[in-house]
């Protein structure tokens, strides 16, 4: 399974929580690309950071964001759903 979660680093305060209930109810094999506005010492060690610009309309930060996933397939998580 590929996870691709889109957030902030305004949120890094829940990711500990998320991050590790994901962990526990998933299997340690899912790649999980973290879709982020700037580089942070917080995500995990097996999260695969994707910049984007913050400054930009939201849709475009996906005009940058989806070129780096590789899968064709995979699941979309918003941090605030």
């Amino acid at each position: 399974m590929v996870l691709v979660l889109y957030t902030h680093t305004d949120m890094e305060d829940v990711w500990p929580m998320f991050f590790g209930q994901f962990q526990k109810y998933n299997s340690n094999s899912t790649k999980i690309y973290v879709a982020v506005n700037k580089q942070t010492p917080s995500l995990p060690d097996n999260c695969i950071p994707i910049l984007y610009d913050d400054s930009i309309p939201y849709t475009d930060r996906w005009k940058q964001i989806l070129p780096e996933i590789k899968e064709e397939v995979f699941m979309f998580l918003h941090e605030d759903m």
